[in-house]
């Protein structure tokens, strides 16, 4: 069930859809990672990532998990999906000091693609797309 949002005004996050209510939608970071040789900096990476990620109210739902391809070219070796609150946690978490600390180490752990992506409400009532959001397809 979507978590409901009396009272917010902050007009930066544009990650709400407007009804009689307001939503929250959560967000992701995916990443498809290739890991380096450098297991000491592979673990640092790791830890910080993390802490940092928790702070922020986020969590991981595939950490390194199994890969399958079922359509197309794509494949990669290991994958790696987090989940926030909305968007703009996931913005602040991808920005912050606490972050940062794990970016030293990412070089020599891994190489990576990271996106965000946004999620949809949870809801089955329709709800109509928030301005520069795709619509459903």
């Amino acid at each position: 069930m979507p978590q409901l949002v009396s009272d917010y005004n902050d007009r930066n996050v544009e990650t709400y859809v407007r009804r009689r209510t307001e939503y929250v939608l959560p967000a992701y970071i995916f990443s498809d990672v290739s890991v380096r040789n450098d297991a000491a900096a592979l673990e640092a990476y790791r830890t910080f990532a993390a802490t940092s990620i928790a702070q922020y109210g986020g969590r991981y739902l595939v950490r390194m998990g199994m890969v399958e391809a079922l359509e197309g070219d794509w494949c990669p070796r290991a994958v790696v999906l987090a989940e926030f609150p909305d968007v703009e946690r996931a913005r602040l978490w991808c920005r912050s000091p606490e972050y940062a600390l794990a970016l030293e180490h990412r070089d020599a752990a891994l190489s990576r693609n990271l996106i965000l992506l946004g999620g949809v409400p949870l809801s089955t009532e329709k709800v109509d797309s928030a301005e520069g959001e795709s619509p459903e397809v």
